[in-house]
Order: C-alpha cells, then structure tokens, then sequence
C-alpha cells in the first residue's frame, strides 16, 4: 500500500508520532491508538520526503523499540512494504539498533533481514536527490550504514530531547506498556 506524501499525510505521521512521544510540533490527539508496526512502515514510506521525521522515528525505536512487535513488523515488511522502501526500513531498524540498547539488534534481526539489501545507491533526502551539489555531499558524509543500505544519511545523534519520558508515553499509550 503505497502512501501518497503531501501536506495531510505527513501531519497525520506528526500526529501519530506525536501521541508515541515525539515532540515533532502538532497537537497531539490522545482519542486515537496508535499502530506502531503500521506507522513504522508508513514512515520509511514518507521518510525521504522528512528526514527530521526519519531521526525522530530511529531515537523513537532506539527508546521505546521494547514495545514494537517484531514478529509482527517483520510480517508487515514482507507481505506489505513496497521494495523501494525496505532499504528505508532496514536503516532505520539497523540505525536504531546501534544506536539503542545492546539487545535491540537482536530483537529487529529478523526485521532487518526482511528488509534485505541496497537496491540503488542514493541520498535518503529527495531534495538532495535532486540537487548534484547536495548529492555529492550527502554521498561524501554517508555514515557507513547508510552506505550499506544505499541510503545516504550522515551519522546523527538521537534526539532525545525530542522524546517525552517514559511515563507520559506510557500514559498516553497504555495498550504498548501492557504487561
């Protein structure tokens, strides 16, 4: 199911994203659950189009990741995200990864493998694509597992300032921190 990205696509991503936690700018609409597998796919759909989205999605996975199903996730990557996007998949599960706690590499494995390998080599940002100044750059600063996956991104710090805490997540989203 390939999503359209505009305006309203990318504001309901904010939205969503918002009510895990992000503080991505919006309101933030605490009537509605979350499909956090779903929004993950949607996002590595839509990420080229944001990238602050993109890093937001990553330190959210590197945070909160625990909650995601990944047996679930892996199921959603194979049966329903477009091979275009799986290398997007596939860095942001790994980048999260390294970038979480010691046992998240283990727990998206499975998920990373579904997302199998480069298929073109590229910025992961269309306006760099766009752009030969800005690809050359995007291509000289690419992080290492960025150039593994073929799209090109610099190494970033998470932006954990950009997280609300554990409990107001938990709050807001009883159902993932259900025992």
């Amino acid at each position: 199911m390939e999503v359209a990205v505009n305006a309203d696509t990318l504001k309901s991503m904010a939205s969503k994203w918002s009510k895990l936690g992000a503080m991505i700018g919006g309101s933030v609409d605490t009537s509605c659950s979350v499909d956090v597998e779903q929004l993950l796919l949607d996002t590595a759909r839509c990420a080229s189009s944001n990238v602050r989205l993109f890093e937001l999605a990553v330190t959210w996975l590197a945070s909160y990741g625990h909650v995601v199903n990944a047996r679930r996730l892996t199921k959603l990557i194979r049966l329903q995200l477009e091979l275009a996007h799986r290398p997007t998949m596939g860095l942001m599960l790994e980048t999260a990864a390294v970038l979480g706690p010691v046992n998240a590499s283990l727990r998206y494995g499975e998920a990373i493998a579904a997302c199998g390998r480069a298929i073109d080599q590229r910025p992961l940002s269309d306006a760099s694509c766009s752009n030969d100044v800005l690809r050359g750059l995007a291509e000289r600063t690419a992080s290492g597992t960025s150039r593994r996956w073929g799209r090109w991104i610099e190494t970033f710090d998470l932006k954990l300032n950009a997280l609300r805490p554990r409990d107001w997540v938990a709050e807001h989203n009883p159902s993932l921190f259900a025992a």
